[in-house]
């Protein structure tokens, strides 16, 4: 986009449900509207790779199938000026960690392949203080941050959000995050004190 306002594609990763978020940020007003959001269930995309599947593992037809829809479908559908994703974090559960790495690497390839540049990450503490204004907030409080941050709006094409899944709302905190914490920077503009952020 041009002038002071960017679009922002932002990920939710996970092999099983990952959210997608689409907003556009004006860096001026700093204010972000909400032009898409939808939670996608990896599983249910195998049904489009059936070549696939007696060959290889469950988690990497999953992986493929990511690859093949955020970029034919996602990249070309918005045309991003940046693509945000929640950075891996630790588990517990080692596999849990490696299959998340995983998908965000599917969604690197594919935005390295159609726009020749990197992804941006952002760790799950920022989205939840720059959000909530807690770095260990829960599922609930993320939603009610978003809802309630006068700097979010939302495109009428986003019908019913109160409603949307966790996930959305997840993918809808990285995008934010990323403008409000990080775009300034790319543009050589002052960066947000994250301690003074207000409720």
């Amino acid at each position: 986009m041009s002038g002071s306002c960017y679009r922002i594609l932002a990920f939710d990763p996970a092999s099983t449900q990952m959210g997608v978020a689409v907003l556009d940020y004006d860096i001026t007003t700093q204010t972000a509207t909400v032009l898409h959001a939808e939670t996608i269930k990896g599983p249910s995309l195998l049904k489009h790779y059936k070549e696939l599947t007696p060959h290889f593992a469950k988690s990497f037809c999953i992986q493929t199938a990511y690859y093949h829809l955020v970029k034919e479908h996602y990249l070309k559908e918005w045309k991003p000026d940046y693509t945000v994703v929640e950075g891996a974090f630790y588990h517990k559960l080692a596999q849990t960690l490696i299959s998340l790495t995983l998908v965000i690497n599917s969604i690197r390839m594919a935005v390295r392949d159609a726009f020749n540049r990197d992804i941006q990450m952002v760790a799950p503490m920022e989205t939840k203080k720059v959000i909530a204004n807690n770095h260990i907030a829960k599922k609930d409080e993320i939603r009610e941050g978003i809802l309630n941050n006068p700097h979010i709006k939302w495109d009428p094409a986003v019908a019913n959000y109160e409603f949307l899944t966790e996930h959305d709302y997840d993918a809808i905190g990285h995008g934010y995050t990323f403008c409000y914490l990080k775009l300034p920077a790319f543009l050589g503009l002052p960066i947000p004190d994250i301690k003074k952020k207000k409720k």
